[in-house]
Protein backbone atom coordinates (compact mmCIF):
# COMPACT_ATOMS: atom_id res chain seq x y z
CA UNK A 1 0.00 0.00 0.00
CA UNK A 2 1.78 3.27 -0.97
CA UNK A 3 1.17 6.52 1.24
CA UNK A 4 -0.92 8.31 -0.81
CA UNK A 5 -3.83 5.48 -0.44
CA UNK A 6 -3.44 5.95 3.55
CA UNK A 7 -6.30 8.18 4.28
CA UNK A 8 -7.36 8.85 7.28
CA UNK A 9 -10.00 6.63 6.69
CA UNK A 10 -7.94 3.74 5.69
CA UNK A 11 -5.98 4.27 9.10
CA UNK A 12 -9.18 4.20 11.46
CA UNK A 13 -10.20 1.43 9.73
CA UNK A 14 -7.45 -0.53 9.93
CA UNK A 15 -7.73 0.42 13.63
CA UNK A 16 -11.34 -0.34 14.04
CA UNK A 17 -10.59 -3.70 12.73
CA UNK A 18 -7.50 -4.75 14.56
CA UNK A 19 -9.38 -3.49 18.08
CA UNK A 20 -12.29 -5.42 17.18
CA UNK A 21 -10.97 -9.20 16.70
CA UNK A 22 -12.05 -11.57 19.00
CA UNK A 23 -8.75 -11.59 21.01
CA UNK A 24 -8.41 -11.21 24.60
CA UNK A 25 -5.27 -8.81 24.14
CA UNK A 26 -4.49 -6.32 21.41
CA UNK A 27 -1.07 -4.72 21.58
CA UNK A 28 -0.42 -2.01 18.71
CA UNK A 29 2.61 -0.05 18.45
CA UNK A 30 2.39 3.71 19.24
CA UNK A 31 3.59 4.47 14.91
CA UNK A 32 0.28 2.23 14.45
CA UNK A 33 -1.89 4.63 16.52
CA UNK A 34 -0.18 7.65 14.99
CA UNK A 35 -0.26 5.75 11.73
CA UNK A 36 3.31 6.40 10.92
CA UNK A 37 5.49 4.62 8.61
CA UNK A 38 8.33 4.96 11.43
CA UNK A 39 10.34 1.88 12.13
CA UNK A 40 11.94 0.53 15.70
CA UNK A 41 14.43 -1.12 13.53
CA UNK A 42 15.03 -2.89 10.18
CA UNK A 43 15.42 -6.17 10.49
CA UNK A 44 18.32 -8.21 9.28
CA UNK A 45 20.33 -4.86 9.99
CA UNK A 46 23.08 -3.65 12.87
CA UNK A 47 23.37 0.34 13.21
CA UNK A 48 22.39 2.78 14.92
CA UNK A 49 20.13 3.24 13.09
CA UNK A 50 17.62 0.60 14.52
CA UNK A 51 16.38 1.11 18.51
CA UNK A 52 16.41 5.17 18.12
CA UNK A 53 13.15 5.46 17.61
CA UNK A 54 11.49 8.73 19.73
CA UNK A 55 7.71 10.05 20.16
CA UNK A 56 7.19 12.72 17.66
CA UNK A 57 5.57 14.73 20.53
CA UNK A 58 5.47 14.70 23.95
CA UNK A 59 3.19 12.43 25.92
CA UNK A 60 1.27 15.33 26.71
CA UNK A 61 0.64 16.73 23.41
CA UNK A 62 -0.34 13.42 22.14
CA UNK A 63 -3.15 13.03 24.66
CA UNK A 64 -4.16 16.10 23.11
CA UNK A 65 -3.97 14.83 19.72
CA UNK A 66 -7.13 14.38 17.72
CA UNK A 67 -6.29 10.79 16.13
CA UNK A 68 -4.84 9.63 19.46
CA UNK A 69 -7.90 9.74 21.09
CA UNK A 70 -9.81 8.52 18.43
CA UNK A 71 -7.90 5.53 18.49
CA UNK A 72 -8.49 5.19 22.38
CA UNK A 73 -12.11 5.81 21.56
CA UNK A 74 -12.40 2.30 19.55
CA UNK A 75 -14.10 -0.63 21.19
Amino acid sequence: MTRERFTPAVHAALLELIQGAASELTLLLIQDVLGSPARINTPATVGPHNWRYRLPAPVERLREDTSCQAARALP
